[in-house]
């Protein structure tokens, strides 16, 4: 498959950038990632650029590659890193694997990832939190998600229990023409049918990213959260 990706990771408002982000090509496939340290918690930067590296580092082990063993490895470091500096470090963690005939989709926590064909959603992931269940009880509506105030608790994340429970779901290459992965601090501020508008305008991701973060700007608070994002745009 031919795309380009592109992708870019801001402080915002904050003291350190506690999200991190992996692209590349190989001859495994394609490989996509974003994680968001938990703000609030020891050492959040810590905790993604571990959780990044020990799934990069499956990933280029050889043999087949399993995104949810992948995860729970990089959630066994994350506890173990834990117990040996005393702090309390998680991260959510976004995975796209682009294979030759279909892409697995893999997530933990409330960074996104989003699936787009022509001008709709072909796949979006659930997030793991209070909000989230809300939405499902009935209690808020989707949209209200965004400031709803239990937003920021997570019910699932990367070095909260023993067992880090991935989310899986594998799509047809032909399913989508894009791909977004990005942390909350980006589709906090930047809806759904934004980010269609601006990929539609756009002749590549780059110019995606730009168009959603001129949107991202003109929202944020002083002190809004880190924000991150790759994109992939089908040639």
């Amino acid at each position: 498959m031919k795309c380009l990706i592109d992708f870019y990771s801001d402080v915002g408002g904050r003291g350190n950038n506690e999200d991190a982000l992996f692209a590349d090509f190989s001859e495994n496939g394609i490989l996509l990632m974003v994680a968001d340290g938990l703000g609030g918690h020891d050492s959040g930067e810590v905790a993604s650029a571990l959780c990044i590296d020990c799934i990069k580092k499956d990933f280029y082990a050889g043999g087949e590659f399993d995104p949810a063993r992948a995860v729970s490895i990089a959630n066994f470091e994350i506890k173990r890193k834990q117990q040996e500096t005393g702090r309390k470090m998680k991260t959510t963690v976004t995975i796209a694997w682009i294979r030759a005939k279909d892409t697995v989709l893999c997530h933990v926590g409330d960074s996104r990832i989003y699936a787009f064909k022509d001008n709709g959603i072909a796949y979006m992931s659930t997030d793991h939190s209070a909000s989230q269940m809300a939405v499902a009880a009935g209690e808020i509506t989707f949209d209200q998600i965004r400031t709803h105030c239990d937003r920021n608790i997570l019910v699932r994340a990367l070095g909260g229990s023993d067992e880090a429970k991935a989310d899986i779901r594998v799509i047809s290459n032909d399913s989508y023409d894009s791909l977004l992965l990005c942390s909350d601090g980006l589709w906090e501020y930047v809806l759904e049918n934004e980010m269609i508008g601006a990929k539609l305008e756009s002749a590549s991701p780059g110019q995606w990213i730009e168009k959603m973060r001129a949107i991202h700007k003109t929202r944020i608070p002083a002190n809004n959260d880190n924000n991150t994002a790759v994109a992939l745009m089908k040639q």
